[in-house]
């Protein structure tokens, strides 16, 4: 069984590196790898964790195969618990989904083993671990799902912090907040806790992002505080 391990993932190597485009080859990684899920307890675990990830490239980006996809996500996690990167890209799955609840659930335990620095990260593969910041984005996206302002308000906050300029997570925060009934003069004073509203560039940040979600009197409210600003220097 090994050696049937390392045979598919010679074949899959060489496809990935572009040299060769044949079918029957293909069929046989397919085979190949099946063998070792099914039949492989002693197959070394790099070459499993490639086998079930296979599987799940060849169905992850089709939207009519998300369902198949999630079935693959719970069998890798099954047998790699805890790990890192299937259990973000479970999430992110999930959010597609809009299974929000459980990406949540998900993506919050995730934020809570890498800041545990009791929790070893041996076991993970641990590509997530270099942008953990991809993390929070997804959580983000949840949260907007699930319409939770407090955490909305939380996680963007982490993100506009490292990057005040991401009118990608600016729009869709104060239109959601708008969404939530919350009021003008609460929406700025929670983007205080992000942006330096005696700064005329912050406002404009927030008045270029309000007006793109189509919360135009918000907008024209924080123009018209720039303008008093730069007035005044």
């Amino acid at each position: 069984m090994q050696v049937k391990a390392y045979l598919a993932d010679s074949l899959w190597g060489s496809y990935v590196m572009g040299n060769y485009q044949n079918a029957e080859e293909l069929a046989e990684v397919d085979l190949l790898y099946d063998d070792v899920l099914r039949n492989g307890p002693d197959v070394i675990p790099s070459i499993k964790r490639k086998a079930h990830e296979h599987f799940i490239a060849k169905v992850c980006d089709d939207p009519s195969r998300y369902n198949e996809c999630e079935d693959l996500y719970c069998k890798a996690l099954e047998e790699f618990p805890g790990d890192l990167d299937f259990s973000y890209y479970y999430a992110c799955l999930l959010n597609k989904m809009e299974k929000y609840g459980k990406a949540f659930e998900i993506l919050t335990g995730l934020e809570s083993a890498l800041t545990d620095e009791s929790v070893s990260k041996s076991k993970y593969s641990g590509s997530v671990i270099i942008d953990p910041l991809v993390i929070i984005n997804q959580i983000l996206l949840a949260a907007q799902g699930l319409g939770d302002v407090d955490s909305m308000v939380k996680y963007a906050a982490v993100l506009l912090a490292a990057d005040k300029t991401q009118q990608n997570i600016l729009c869709p925060f104060i239109s959601t907040l708008f969404k939530h009934g919350v009021l003008e003069d609460e929406v700025l004073k929670l983007l205080g806790n992000i942006y330096n509203l005696n700064e005329p560039g912050d406002l404009l940040l927030i008045a270029r992002a309000a007006k793109s979600c189509g919360s135009i009197k918000f907008a024209t409210m924080i123009i018209t505080i720039a303008n008093e600003l730069m007035a005044e220097t």
